[in-house]
């Protein structure tokens, strides 16, 4: 009775498409522009301390909600697979699912860019805005035979 002990090793660590930070990026440079042209035309009256305030929460606000969050988002979600496993890590906290290749019975595209994996028992395994989503299906479709 042989155990001999398989190494695992990662075939791919894939993450969603740098092109979906397009628009977190577009909107930091807009928002850039506007500060830069709007600062030297806001009061500078100690009464009005409350715009000046009001005005740099509001930019915080908008470049923490929709430039920072979708970078953290973007950094911390990928699929990774090995040669025995795929395992998906997604948030900042790291939420973590990891499946063996032999639990999947079915890899399909969904779309142009979401992959989701069907497991025997367990919900289905999904990972979006992934590109070459049809070349990475074939590829797990040939590992698990």
């Amino acid at each position: 009775m042989s155990n001999a002990f398989v190494p695992e090793f990662r075939y791919a660590r894939l993450r969603a498409r740098g092109s979906s930070l397009f628009w977190p990026m577009f909107l930091l440079f807009l928002e850039s522009a506007t500060l830069s042209f709007l600062i030297p035309k806001l009061p500078t009256e100690p009464a009005s301390g409350w715009l000046r305030i009001t005005f740099f929460a509001t930019a915080a606000a908008i470049a923490l909600f929709f430039w920072l969050l979708p970078l953290i988002k973007f950094l911390t979600n990928w699929i990774e697979i090995t040669n025995t496993n795929v395992i998906l890590r997604q948030g900042l906290f790291g939420a973590r699912r990891q499946v063996s290749l032999r639990a999947i019975q079915h890899v399909q595209v969904v779309g142009r860019s979401r992959l989701v994996l069907q497991v025997a028992g367990e919900p289905d395994l999904e990972f979006s805005k992934l590109g070459k989503a049809k070349l990475v299906a074939g590829e797990l479709q040939k590992l698990i035979g």
